[in-house]
Parts: structure tokens; sequence; C-alpha cells
């Protein structure tokens, strides 16, 4: 007998976890509601890479997650310490409470090519914009706190068109390219946890003990 998952929703595609196939569909299934969702747990994932020989993690916004390429995708400013922190590749932390799903997935990562940043700068609202403005740039020691805007905008205005134009040059979309996934699905009759890994035959997935 197949186990129930009680606490999905009734229109989710995948309502219950019995086997592999079953997680790596889950996994991505709920990465791509977490790009077009806000409210879902997956929407704001955490991103860490390696800094000096330390882990270090901070939160962002998932802007795309394609299963075809095994792509994820985030915006960030260029002049951000993480921008030199790709080499080495990049881990992405989800966790969806309702669900009681929790997915890792590492892969390779890059900064795109300016075609598809001028093409995710052209759909980005101004109020996202506005992030691209501040001065000086994020993770500058300050004396005291400042918004890092000036006039107006130091007050919430959001600005112009016009206006974030200077922003443009330092917005950045960083792309990774997943090489391992491992979903964790806490059930009180037994975890399920898996790994995935992809190969030349496609994903590779395996038990894991909880």
């Amino acid at each position: 007998m197949r186990a129930s998952w009680p606490w999905i929703r009734p229109d989710d595609a995948v309502s219950e976890l019995e086997t592999l196939t079953d997680l790596l569909d889950a996994a991505w299934m709920h990465m791509a509601r977490g790009v077009s969702d806000r409210k879902h747990g997956f929407h704001l994932p955490v991103v860490s890479t390696v800094r000096d020989g330390q882990p270090t993690g901070r939160v962002v916004v998932l802007r795309v997650a394609e299963r075809a390429s095994r792509t994820l995708l985030f915006h960030t400013d260029l002049r951000a310490q993480k921008t030199q922190e790709l080499g080495d590749g990049v881990a992405f932390t989800f966790y969806d409470a309702r669900r009681r799903l929790q997915l890792r997935a590492t892969g390779s990562a890059r900064l795109a090519e300016p075609e598809l940043t001028d093409a995710r700068w052209d759909a980005s609202n101004n109020p996202a914009r506005k992030c691209y403005l501040v001065t000086p740039a994020p993770g500058t020691p300050l004396a005291e706190w400042q918004s890092g805007h000036t006039g107006e905008l130091d007050q919430g205005r959001v600005p112009t068109t016009d206006e974030t134009h200077f922003g443009r040059q330092n917005f950045a979309v960083v792309v990774t390219q997943v090489h391992t996934l491992e979903v964790l699905r806490v059930e009180r009759l037994g975890h399920r946890r898996a790994r995935f890994t992809w190969t030349s035959d496609g994903w590779n997935g395996t038990w894991l003990q909880a």
C-alpha cells in the first residue's frame, strides 16, 4: 500500500513520494513553483560559496529553474563578493516547511553572458533595479548606517526608468548547472532521502539513510 502524505495540496502534481522518480519529479516541480510563487518555500533558497576556505551563505530569489537544462538562476550585484566565489561551484539549500521537503543542489556556476543579462535587466521592474543603484558597493564597511541612496531615493521613492540606467553596470545574473540533487522528505513513519547525480545517461538516483 502506498503511503499518503496529507500535507500536500490536492493540486500538487506529485502527491505521493514513494519512488526515486517521485522524489526527482517533486524536486524540479517545486523549484519551478518557487520561481513563480513568492509564498512557496523554495522561492528564497540559501546559496553557499567558499570564501577564504570557509563556507558562506546568503538568501537569494530563485529566478529560473529549468529541468531540461538543469539550470538554476538568480540575480546579484556584480560588485558583491559572491561573484568572485563562483569558480568552485555553488550549493543551494531549499526548505519548504509546509511540505516538509528539503532539497540541496550543487553545480557549476558562472556569470551569464551579456545577452541574457540584458534580457533579465529589461524584464525587471524599477523597484528591483533600485537595489543596483547603491553606493558604495555592497559589503563596504560603513562608519554608520546609510541606505546607499541620496535625495528622494533615500526617502523611499522608486526611481524612474531613466534613473535606473546607471544600475545596469552593477547588475549580474548567476547561472548554475546542477550536477547533484539531494532530496529529504520528513515523515513520521520514516524519512525518505535520496541523492541524484547527473551522468551521461541522465539522472542516477540512490536511496540514502535519513
